[in-house]
């Protein structure tokens, strides 16, 4: 496991333990310590995406207006999916994001082949999974925000009183079966390679269930999911000399705050910010309308490392 991994798992059981101890964050404080990681960190891990497509194309003459115009273009269509749609919106936003997620935690595996992308995917789903589905009845009040009908509303509440957990452990039963599928696959070094996955996954799966819905999402997105991609990116982009410290720093202060802007303008137009729930809801929504052309760009970043890594990638994510 890299140091990074350890710090966050260690800082995640620290969370647990004060949790424990000293009682659940009221809701403005959960909503207050979410909003600024959002601005610190989650809006950030995703504000450099320009950089990181130049380097996926490899090109000096990048469109930079084209490229541009197709995110914003993506961005509009998936907002407008969710406006209209918004039960279908969430339930891709739910696929992607679970995708997306898988990705940047098993950056380091082979991820070639149905069976990977498999284990990318049902690795995703469990980390969601373990959020919603173990804290089912904390999502009542973001639901009511979007719920069609009060009707149709308690009836998806009662289905998920009484098969939540069940579903949860079938998502992490299956998340396990495809890894230990894929590696069986890819190397024959199950012992290994599964002793590694597991050795982040368990403590992670123990934090997001002990700790509440917001918290825990809190935790994953913000304090997991934002800085390891963060650290990811700063290398695909540095380390190899693409381009300098300071240029990606000021690309991400940039993209951050006009993303930023955007978001609140939006919601203040809105009324969103009506209370804390409300608010949450609105930036969770938010950053569902930036993940859909975010991930893309990501998604093409884990190709090339694992293409320049090639058969390397397997053996280093069996050692940590």
């Amino acid at each position: 496991m890299s140091a990074v991994r350890i710090i966050l798992t260690l800082s995640g059981l620290l969370w647990v333990l004060l949790h424990e101890v000293l009682g659940a964050m009221g809701e403005t404080l959960q909503t207050g310590v979410f909003l600024v990681g959002i601005l610190t960190l989650g809006v950030p891990h995703g504000a450099a995406d320009l950089l990181v497509e130049m380097r996926n194309r490899g090109s000096a003459a990048f469109p930079v207006a084209s490229f541009l115009g197709r995110y914003l273009l993506r961005l509009t269509l998936f907002a407008l999916l969710l406006f209209l749609f918004p039960t279908l919106g969430l339930l891709i936003f739910i696929l992607i994001a679970a995708y997306h997620f898988g990705e940047t935690d098993l950056s380091s595996l082979d991820a070639s082949g149905l069976t990977g992308k498999a284990a990318v995917l049902t690795h995703g789903l469990s980390v969601l999974g373990i959020i919603l589905l173990g804290h089912a009845a904390e999502l009542r009040p973001y639901l009511e925000l979007v719920a069609a009908d009060r009707i149709h509303l308690e009836g998806a509440m009662a289905w998920l009183d009484g098969h939540s957990i069940t579903l949860m452990l079938l998502l992490c039963l299956t998340a396990v079966g495809c890894m230990w599928m894929h590696c069986r696959r890819q190397s024959g070094e199950w012992s290994r390679a599964g002793a590694r996955w597991a050795a982040y996954y368990l403590p992670m799966a123990f934090i997001l269930w002990r700790l509440p819905l917001l918290e825990g999402f809190t935790f994953y997105f913000i304090g997991w999911h934002s800085i390891l991609s963060l650290d990811c990116i700063v290398g695909y982009l540095c380390r190899s000399g693409a381009f300098p410290r300071r240029k990606v720093i000021r690309q991400i202060a940039l993209f951050s705050a006009l993303a930023i802007v955007g978001i609140v303008g939006v919601g203040w137009a809105g009324f969103m910010f009506a209370s804390p729930t409300s608010m949450a809801w609105y930036v969770f929504m938010g950053l569902a309308v930036l993940t859909a052309p975010h991930m893309e760009v990501m998604h093409d970043m884990y190709h090339r490392l694992r293409l320049d890594a090639g058969s390397r990638s397997d053996r280093a994510f069996a050692r940590g």
